[in-house]
């Protein structure tokens, strides 16, 4: 896991550097929201239970109680308690983090032609989450776990991560899932499930979709 978060802490520093030298793009007339250095901003439109968010993974931010309206922007979390779960929003797209979960926006990288073509990356680092993506031809979304990797264009789907590994589940569309740590990806399509497990050098099984996993245990 610390490696996982070394990946942020290395993120956030290259995205600062982007924006020293003016590299990070503007505001564009998108109707999708725009954050801190031009990054997608997400909405918590519903919640219920304990839900926190906290603006950055570093000791000069906390986790704060969420509220309707409240506003995730780049390297901020969220993380919902035992029976919570939060819904955000970013224009059309949806995520519904289920209880005892965090997940974690990172930066998008350098200029795109607009925000619509912004590849979106959430960090999922325990429990479930589920995504709604619309879809853009040219647009990438991705969900970065420990221990696989799922990208998308448009199609909806849940993510589980655990201690003992992540899976993906898929309702709609199809997804691209590969190890986080390098190997061969495969295409999961509606009905299907691929995991990948905790060993090194697990690869990607794929298997009908069955009941769902019980719940995670709560993050740090």
């Amino acid at each position: 896991m610390t490696s996982f978060w070394k990946t942020l802490d290395r993120l956030a520093a290259g995205a600062l550097l982007l924006a020293g030298l003016g590299l990070l793009w503007t505001p564009s007339s998108s109707g999708d929201d725009i954050g801190l250095f031009g990054f997608g901003e997400w909405t918590v439109v519903a919640f219920k239970g304990p839900v926190q968010t906290k603006a950055g993974d570093n000791r000069w931010n906390s986790w704060a109680a969420a509220k309707r309206g409240t506003r995730v922007s780049v390297y901020g979390s969220v993380k919902t308690g035992r029976g919570a779960s939060a819904t955000l929003a970013r224009g059309k797209d949806r995520m519904v983090v289920s209880p005892n979960s965090r997940i974690t926006l990172a930066p998008v990288g350098p200029s795109p032609a607009s925000l619509n073509e912004a590849p979106v990356t959430i960090l999922q680092s325990t429990g479930r989450a589920l995504y709604n993506v619309q879809t853009r031809p040219s647009r990438r979304f991705q969900v970065l776990t420990p221990f696989l990797v799922a990208g998308v264009k448009g199609t909806t789907f849940s993510v589980d991560v655990s201690t003992a590994g992540a899976s993906v589940s898929v309702s709609e569309g199809t997804v691209s899932v590969s190890p986080s740590a390098g190997g061969e990806g495969v295409d999961v399509s509606i009905g299907m499930t691929a995991a990948v497990s905790a060993a090194p050098g697990s690869g990607v099984s794929v298997a009908p979709t069955t009941a769902a996993p019980p719940a995670p245990p709560a993050p740090p």
